[in-house]
């Protein structure tokens, strides 16, 4: 095959490549932990004030939410902690992942995850105590937002098209979490 064949060869499959990924949907890109050799690019910061929430009228009451594009996974900081939730999705996560709030509900039933404030192992997935929320911000895939939780817990959360990954700076134990639709993996 001489080299002008196979520079023809690859801009087809470079072209066909391109038509099948853009015909995704970011739900279905997303339902998948599964990373394709697309070369990463560093996540473009925002700023924690892009992401405000809560009652004009009483700021104290005020935390800070994102969304990934797709709507299936969100987050609100909050109360010193980080809860990442996927709705109607349940996980079935590993037992060393469960916050153990509700021992033997938690496993299968797993739709919030994060750093939570009490929990005896951080991050953990857990159930949802009441309702869950939607906020009306999104974190665009390739983007990362940093809050600090509490004393000596910083964490950076970044979307991309597989899922979200929240990562800590200072703190002790595991570095972080990997979150999509059907996965909850602690890094």
């Amino acid at each position: 095959m001489t080299t002008t064949t196979r520079l023809r060869a690859t801009a087809v499959s470079a072209v066909v490549l391109t038509a099948a990924v853009s015909g995704c949907s970011s739900a279905s890109l997303e339902s998948s932990a599964a990373s394709s050799t697309v070369p990463v690019t560093p996540a473009a910061s925002r700023p924690l004030s892009d992401f405000v929430e809560g009652v004009p009228e009483a700021p104290q009451y005020s935390f800070h939410s994102f969304a990934t594009p797709s709507g299936r996974i969100q987050c609100r900081f909050v109360d010193g902690g980080l809860a990442c939730q996927t709705g109607e999705h349940p996980h079935t996560v590993a037992e060393s992942a469960l916050c153990d709030f509700y021992p033997g509900v938690e496993q299968g039933n797993a739709v919030r995850f994060g750093y939570f404030d009490g929990a005896p192992k951080q991050p953990c997935a857990t159930i949802i105590q009441g309702d869950g929320f939607q906020s009306p911000h999104t974190l665009a895939y390739g983007q990362s937002v940093t809050a600090s939780l509490r004393s000596g817990l910083t964490v950076t959360c970044t979307s991309a098209r597989d899922g979200l990954t929240c990562t800590q700076a200072g703190g002790t134990g595991p570095r972080g979490f990997f979150l999509s639709a059907d996965t909850f993996t602690i890094l």
